[in-house]
């Protein structure tokens, strides 16, 4: 199974290019099990796409609940009546840091408290001006 792992959105000003929810919406539609969007010193692409895999999981539900699998096509691919998706990809939080000594390293959390302390290292500003290069 392939996993990206460094996505950086639209947030990552100058460097990505979609949207959140695109991204999940092609996930889906290429059957990743996960991703992880990676924005540069920030986090704040990952709720937008949160909400777009819960709103993809309440429309795989409905659709396998009338016998049709995967969520629906997006409306510019016309070509396409419904993927044949098994699964959700799942959101991996994760950010890219990026220090003023040149370091670029991208942390993923595996449980709430690494979360808790990638937000805390982010929201503090202090460590924001000491280390990070603020964008």
């Amino acid at each position: 199974m392939f996993a990206e792992l460094s996505i950086t959105s639209n947030f990552t000003f100058l460097t990505g290019a979609s949207h959140p929810e695109e991204y999940m919406e092609r996930a889906a539609l290429l059957g990743y099990p996960a991703i992880a969007i990676a924005d540069v010193n920030s986090v704040a692409g990952i709720v937008r796409a949160h909400s777009q895999a819960q709103k993809i999981a309440r429309q795989v539900k409905l659709r396998q609940a009338a016998d049709i699998y995967g969520p629906a096509a997006p409306a510019q691919d016309q070509f396409y009546v419904s993927a044949a998706i098994l699964n959700i990809p799942r959101v991996l939080p994760a950010a890219q840091l990026v220090l003023q000594s040149g370091l670029r390293a991208t942390t993923l959390c595996q449980t709430r408290l690494g979360w808790a302390n990638l937000c805390r290292i982010l929201s503090n500003r202090l460590i924001v001006r000491r280390w990070l290069i603020v964008q």
